[in-house]
């Protein structure tokens, strides 16, 4: 399994959840926030220090 070179950023997906917070009950707002916040995390530990993705493994 590769990782998607066009996957939005964790950032990006932030900044949409902010967009939207006003549509959001607590519990929806929260549960993204800790979706968001794993998803950077995972970004953080798959990212080159370049900032650069590690090849997949189909490559």
């Amino acid at each position: 399994m590769g990782i998607e070179r066009d996957s939005p950023s964790p950032g990006a997906i932030i900044d949409e959840i902010i967009d939207n917070a006003s549509c959001l009950s607590a519990e929806q707002l929260r549960t993204l926030l800790l979706l968001a916040r794993g998803m950077a995390y995972t970004h953080k530990l798959l990212t080159r220090p370049d900032g650069t993705p590690p090849p997949s493994s189909s490559e």
